[in-house]
């Protein structure tokens, strides 16, 4: 019986120490991971400075690769209390900086530049090259109050059978970038009074993607592309059906 115990805790002892050096195993072989992931990856770090602009809730900074990036699903920071960010690992290369801004919390705030180090137009914005194991700190990035312009357009019908039945929606989606998710939108009916027209208020400048949605089966639209600068815009949008 004494040999059973004896066997028993030196078989508990033994699997004990089996699993404590698995997880001493796991724990080297994740932080050997991480040296190499680090020395193979860079970061950018800096200062979000606000000058006569108040503090926005839920800012992050959007890290844009020059080569290429989903205009939906790209590496961000969020801000400290101080204004400070540091980046997520990025891949070497050159990269935009660009302010982000939660959907839910744009109401009621003011519009903000957008692109490092304080621009409203990407061509405008200053790139930073990153390398394998470097950080790239001290980054200063000024946000300043935007101007917001009108975007105004007339709606062309192509239809045998008039106008459609149901209103629809004119949408001016932005398209450059982690701005992807500011989107104006209004309802209008084609029926009545021609031309038909519309008007866009507090658009900030930028590239936008406009549009017509909610025409129902049969109908196509034209897809526009509109960039806002420093004045009024005006576009042109097409509805056609197939009949």
């Amino acid at each position: 019986m004494n040999t059973l115990k004896t066997l028993s805790l030196a078989l508990l002892l033994t699997l004990g120490l089996s699993a404590r050096a698995q997880a001493q195993e796991w724990t080297r072989r994740n932080q050997d991971f991480e040296k190499r992931f680090a020395a193979a990856t860079g970061s950018i770090c800096g200062k979000v400075i606000r000058e006569a602009v108040a503090s926005a809730p839920f800012e992050a900074i959007g890290f844009l690769s020059t080569v290429g990036h989903s205009p939906v699903e790209h590496p961000t920071a969020e801000l400290n209390p101080d204004g400070t960010f540091c980046s997520p690992r990025l891949g070497p290369g050159s990269y935009l900086l660009h302010l982000v801004r939660r959907p839910d919390e744009w109401h009621g705030e003011p519009d903000l530049t957008s692109y490092y180090p304080g621009v409203d137009d990407r061509a405008k914005a200053t790139v930073i090259d990153v390398g394998a194991g470097q950080t790239r700190s001290g980054i200063l990035f000024r946000i300043t109050a935007l101007k917001k312009y009108t975007v105004r357009g007339l709606i062309s019908v192509q239809s045998k059978s008039g106008p459609p039945a149901d209103s629809v929606i004119v949408n001016l989606m932005n398209a450059d970038g982690a701005s992807a998710n500011i989107w104006h939108r209004i309802q209008l009916d084609l029926h009545g009074f021609l031309p038909h027209t519309f008007t866009l208020d507090n658009v900030q400048p930028g590239r936008y993607i406009a549009y017509v949605s909610g025409a129902g089966q049969g109908w196509s639209t034209s897809k526009t592309d509109v960039i806002v600068t420093n004045h009024m815009k005006f576009i042109f949008l097409k509805l056609v059906h197939s009949d």
